[in-house]
Parts: C-alpha cells; structure tokens; sequence
C-alpha cells in the first residue's frame, strides 16, 4: 500500500499545504469534477475520509511547497 494512504495528512496539515501552494481542496482533489457545487470544507471532508482523492505528490522544500504532477516539477524545488 501507498505510504501516503497509510499516513494521510491531518485535517490541519492539509489545509496549510492548501493555503501554502494558494490551492483551494478542488485544486488538489484527483477527480474535482466530481465536487463541482461542493465548497472547500465538503472537499476537505472527503478527501480526510478517503486519502486516494489527494492528488500526490506534494513536496514541501525550503523552496516552497508544490504539487509535483508531473514529477519534473520537483526540479524547482531542490
């Protein structure tokens, strides 16, 4: 299994990240048609109770923090 399912992040943990990469939870959510009249805290709900609706990876640097799809991206944060 993922790491990231066995480990998701908090409800705390996902809303900074959120606010850090300037996302709202649509912006980070694999599937965001699927919440299209959904606010920002059903989203967030969702994605606590059902981690593989994150979309990964998000890396955190002393860069900044971004999501990394595709992977390449990663390159500017190192």
């Amino acid at each position: 299994m993922n790491r990231n399912l066995q480990t998701p992040p908090d409800e705390r943990t996902l809303r900074e990240l959120l606010s850090q990469m300037n996302f709202t939870a649509q912006d980070l959510v694999r599937e965001p048609e699927r919440f299209s009249g959904c606010d920002n805290d059903e989203v967030i709900a969702a994605m606590l109770r059902e981690p593989s609706l994150i979309n990964r990876p998000i890396v955190v640097s002393d860069k900044g923090v971004r999501l990394c799809r595709p992977p390449e991206l990663v390159l500017e944060l190192l």
